[in-house]
């Protein structure tokens, strides 16, 4: 067909021979009930100028776009009433850019202007979220299957009757206003996360089976815990406990960690080390807040909480550590923020930085016990400093470690030591992994002008490096683990 018309009308022709070609029908209060076996089909049955009552997708497809109601206020009556079926046997797979959602919300901007539509969704079939993808809606019911992958997120207040299962990397969080209802199973697998938020309970009921082994973020607010159980809760993960908003409600984070307890039937904490465990987050601003964070006595259903194992200490904007600081909580360091230990400063607790951490002259990092310090952003310790390895703690870097001070590691699983004879590099290995690399490296003024590396290295050996320079540096990699030992560093 030849259209010598605008644009705008070509588009209006094409929109309504597509329309034209879906299955449709209209209900008796007027209603359009549409069938769906593509994505386009799908995208088009979401953007309808007229009411529409139920869309069921009954053939297996992949979302890989924007598959939304481009919505508007003439959208809102449209879509209130919206019903979409998964049929059984179906699988809607959500993949890399493809996003299901924005009609189910229930209101944008403030708490006081409904504006959106809140439409259902039925899952009787498959539903797989790769990374990438998103389905953010008031789900309502699933009554088959529901997975998400590493990097999808399932953003939905849900009744779920069936199986949700979320893998390493992936997340599940609740919607608006409504609550995750289990009556059916829950996994949440290690490096997985699961979220109350937005006022939103996770409601385990007697039929429940929530199988926690990654994180459950469990929000909080005034007197209100977004987390109910009634049913069966297994694994080792954890639960922390966070406050909503702090600025509109005093919450005691401490009595939310009690309630929580009880939900759970558990009268200690850190005694079994295989059962769930509990922690608060807090958001800290200065020195003053994060020392008194760290140095509190807590006393919690009765048990002391030695060396606030249980905090996990956000901190929301840069501050510099003057004086010792030895905790067992986990630090971490957002994107765009920085933590400097200052000349004379030494900071023992496990760290999880995303931002930056400075380890100034004089000033001392260290790990603290079973806890590491991972590194996903910048991490520098300039000449002077010294970055530690304590009681059983690693070093894990993951992006951008500078290192010109010490490094001093005591781990007595992995142990790396070696003497510098001219260029003769002899070393000796401990206990490494299998398919451990041993690195040797050898600088001239910052310069790497030599490297060494073997796989799976014999217990001891002697390297001849090339190169020129007087420093040479041992790492042992595994997987993500860096482990370098000073001692082997220098050719005094």
């Amino acid at each position: 067909m030849k259209c010598n018309t605008s644009r705008w009308l070509c588009g209006l022709v094409a929109l309504i021979m597509v329309v034209s070609l879906l299955p449709v029908s209209v209900l008796a209060d007027g209603g359009a009930t549409f069938t769906v076996t593509n994505q386009e089909e799908l995208t088009t049955a979401l953007n309808q100028n007229r009411k529409v009552g139920e869309i069921h997708i009954v053939q297996s497809f992949m979302v890989t776009e924007d598959s939304t109601i481009q919505y508007g206020g003439d959208k809102i009556n449209y879509y209130s009433d919206t019903v979409m079926t998964i049929a059984e046997g179906v699988t809607l797979t959500v993949g890399n850019g493809g996003a299901l959602g924005s009609v189910w919300a229930t209101f944008e901007g403030d708490w006081d202007s409904l504006l959106l539509p809140n439409g259902k969704c039925i899952n009787n079939g498959t539903i797989i979220l790769e990374k990438g993808g998103t389905i953010d809606l008031d789900f309502d019911t699933n009554n088959g299957t529901i997975t998400v992958k590493d990097g999808g997120m399932f953003l939905a207040c849900v009744t779920n009757n069936g199986t949700v299962t979320v893998e390493s990397g992936g997340k599940f969080a609740s919607g608006q206003g409504g609550e995750i209802r289990n009556n059916g199973v829950i996994t949440v697998a290690n490096g997985a996360e699961l979220e109350s938020r937005f006022g939103s309970t996770l409601n385990n009921t007697a039929t429940g089976t929530l199988i926690l082994n990654g994180d459950f973020r469990c929000g909080c607010f005034g007197e209100a815990l977004w987390f109910h159980n009634e049913g069966d809760v297994e694994g080792n993960g954890s639960i922390i406990v966070y406050e909503a908003n702090p600025k509109a409600s005093e919450t005691d984070l401490d009595a939310m960690i009690a309630g929580v307890m009880e939900n759970l039937g558990q009268v200690t904490r850190f005694e079994n080390w295989d059962d769930i465990g509990i922690y608060r987050y807090v958001e800290v601003s200065d020195y003053d807040e994060l020392t008194a964070v760290l140095t509190e006595e807590r006393t919690i259903a009765g048990e002391s909480v030695e060396g606030n194992m249980d905090t996990f200490v956000s901190i929301a904007m840069d501050i510099f550590v003057s004086g010792t600081l030895a905790t067992m909580s986990r630090i971490i360091v957002p994107e765009g923020v920085k933590l400097t230990i200052a000349d004379g400063g030494t900071l023992g607790a496990a760290v999880d930085n995303f931002g930056t951490v400075e380890v100034a002259s004089g000033g001392t990092l260290a790990t603290t016990m079973g806890g590491n310090i991972t590194n996903y952003g910048t991490l520098v310790v300039n000449e002077g400093a010294a970055l530690e390895c304590r009681m059983g703690g690693r070093v894990i870097n993951e992006r951008d470690l500078t290192l010109y001070g010490d490094f001093r590691c005591n781990d007595p699983y992995n142990l790396i030591t070696g003497i510098v004879n001219g260029s003769n590099l002899i070393y000796a290995v401990a206990n490494s992994p299998e398919n451990a690399t041993l690195v040797a490296a050898r600088y001239d003024n910052g310069v790497v002008t030599d490297v060494k590396m073997i796989r799976t290295p014999p217990e001891s050996g002697t390297l001849l490096m090339g190169g020129s320079g007087t420093q040479l540096r041992l790492f042992l990699w595994y997987m993500t683990s860096c482990k370098p030992l000073c001692e082997s560093w220098k050719n005094d």
